[in-house]
């Protein structure tokens, strides 16, 4: 959806900064053509799934809501820094198989980011 939608980027997280106690709207989820952030937008479905006109609508609203709610409550989510993680590189390593008899397991290993893997 945020491939199609720019409109729709921001709203699967917040940067809010580690070494502040307190959120602000307007520092941290300021609106930009990339939407606003993930708590603005939750407090919009709560409207949305009230007023939609139709069933389908109100699926649809249903689904973004609890994926933003999922979203919010992972702290890579919910802090700006190395963007969340995507800027973290790490080596992800794998047993290949998921039972090794008389050894050691074959590994994998390959590069990805702290958020994604």
């Amino acid at each position: 959806m945020r491939d199609d939608r720019r409109e729709t980027y921001n709203w699967h997280f917040v940067d809010l900064v580690l070494a502040e106690d307190r959120y602000d709207a307007a520092k941290h989820c300021s609106a930009s053509e990339r939407g606003d952030c993930i708590v603005a937008e939750l407090e919009q479905l709560k409207t949305e799934l009230r007023c939609a006109p139709t069933d389908d609508r109100k699926r649809d609203v249903l689904r973004h809501a609890v994926h933003f709610v999922g979203d919010i409550h992972l702290p890579l989510h919910t802090v700006g820094k190395g963007r969340g993680g995507n800027d973290i590189a790490v080596e992800v390593r794998l047993a290949v198989a998921k039972t090794c008899r008389g050894g050691p397991c074959p590994i994998m290993a390959y590069r990805s980011t702290f958020h994604r893997r």
